[in-house]
């Protein structure tokens, strides 16, 4: 229909009491159209068959319009809103079929709960970082999964366990047998079973073997994947006061609170260092909600931590509290059969026996002792033996090598005889002085 060459202005929207609100009727059904030119505005009537045709028009549309092709265009402009980028959804609108459309919209919202969950642990290191791009586009899950690790992690990881301390090498007796019984119950079941794991005793028992035997065996088990903290609270102090000064405190709490286990030694080291317990405090709770295994170490049990917080004493006590003593004699049987085996020296049984009897309050001592007659055996290219033994620990004289007692033999025919001469001289400990006459 050629509209005419002119036309009179629009009518005037019908008025009521006051002006209608946008998007209501406000009086009957319109019966023109308008349409708009460059140069004009002509009305045109609009007939029941119109109306008819536009409405059919509508219908049509949303017929051929595929279900599912709605269903991820609704998907996507949702997301869009949010700020996520819909790449992944928008390539599969191009597919002639059905892409199973319910699948691609759950595994889609999986990916957004991802990344929202890592742009909120980036958020407690670095908020600036968590609000990039790379936390807002769901292919990309593995460079921010990757991106968050390293920046939880910082420049140093947590100190692991040291290598050599392993459970193989741990000796027991019933000394400390309670004490390795929870830590195998520990390996068995971390962060189940006796958490936290409280070890004490005197300096040198093997609470610092032990703990380092725990991180190694839980490493181990993961396959490597699992991050073990073992470190000393005197270190974690120092470390701390470190991040203080340098202003990066939540890169230090995200440190530790992003380990699978994490073990302290030496927690008596904390007994009145305030900011030290605030600190521990938190990180403690961090891992343990997480339902981590946390294994603690100090020379004294909770409740003797005289200057130790109440909150922290509660939490510490929360587990089991496991003593370990001095080495018995058992344990001091196998550990200088072990020592002395590990050195090259042969360890026959009354040479271990001799050594055991001798009284030892830690484990260090004992090795010592071993180190110290192997390295003497050693500088007198003489087998350890027995006598060897007794001659360097109770300072008894030793007899002249027959090398000797030939020279003096031949350059003296009044030498007493082979048979009067006293080869080994016997132990003496224990005998009144007459005996020896």
């Amino acid at each position: 229909v050629t509209p005419p060459p002119t036309a009179p202005p629009p009518p005037a929207s019908p008025q009521g009491n006051g002006s209608a609100k946008p998007g209501t009727a406000s009086g009957p059904r319109p019966t023109e159209l308008a349409l708009v030119s460059d140069d004009d505005l002509h009305i045109i009537p609009i007939s029941e068959e119109f109306d008819t045709f536009v409405s059919d028009l509508a219908t049509a549309v949303a017929q051929n319009i595929e279900p599912w092709r709605m269903r991820i265009g609704e998907a996507v402009t949702y997301w869009m809103e949010l700020g996520f980028k819909t790449t992944e959804l928008e390539r599969a609108l191009e597919a002639p079929t059905d892409p199973g459309v319910e699948t691609l919209i759950s595994g889609f919202q999986r990916k957004i709960e991802i990344l929202q969950q890592l742009g909120a642990e980036a958020r407690k290191v670095d908020p600036t970082f968590a609000s990039t791009d790379l936390f807002f586009d769901p292919e990309r899950i593995a460079e921010a999964t990757e991106a968050v690790q390293s920046l939880v992690a910082g420049v140093e990881p947590p100190p692991p366990p040291k290598a050599q301390l392993t459970r193989a090498t741990y000796e027991v007796s019933t000394a400390n047998q309670f004490a390795v019984h929870a830590a195998d119950a520990v390996i068995e079941e971390p962060g189940k079973r006796y958490n936290p794991l409280f070890l004490h005793g005197p300096k040198g028992t093997g609470k610092t073997h032990l703990l380092h035997a725990i991180g190694n065996e839980l490493s181990s088990l993961s396959g490597g994947a699992a991050r073990v903290a073992v470190v000393d609270v005197g270190e974690f102090s120092n470390e701390l006061i470190s991040a203080i000064q340098d202003g990066a405190i939540e890169r230090f709490r995200a440190r530790y609170r992003g380990v699978d286990a994490l073990l302290f030694d030496d927690v008596q080291l904390c007994d009145g260092t305030e900011r030290t317990q605030e600190e521990l405090f938190h990180i403690f709770n961090a891992v343990y909600d997480q339902g981590k295994q946390i294994v603690l170490a100090g020379d004294r049990p909770p409740k003797e931590l005289s200057k130790l917080a109440e909150r922290l004493r509660s939490r510490f006590e929360g587990g089991l509290v496991v003593e370990l003593q001095p080495p018995d004699r058992l344990l001091r049987e196998k550990l200088y059969a072990r020592h002395l085996e590990s050195a090259g020296a042969r360890p026959h049984p009354e040479l271990i026996g001799y050594l055991a009897d001798a009284p030892a309050t830690d484990v260090p001592s004992v090795t010592a002792m071993a180190e110290r007659l192997v390295a003497a055996a050693a500088a007198a290219s003489r087998p350890l033996t027995l006598t060897f033994a007794r001659q360097e620990i109770e300072g008894v004289p030793r007899a002249t090598p027959p090398a000797i007692l030939a020279v003096a033999r031949a350059g003296d025919p009044l030498f007493i005889s082979d048979e009067k001469i006293l080869w080994e001289w016997q132990d003496v400990a224990g005998r009144a002085i007459e005996d020896l006459r």
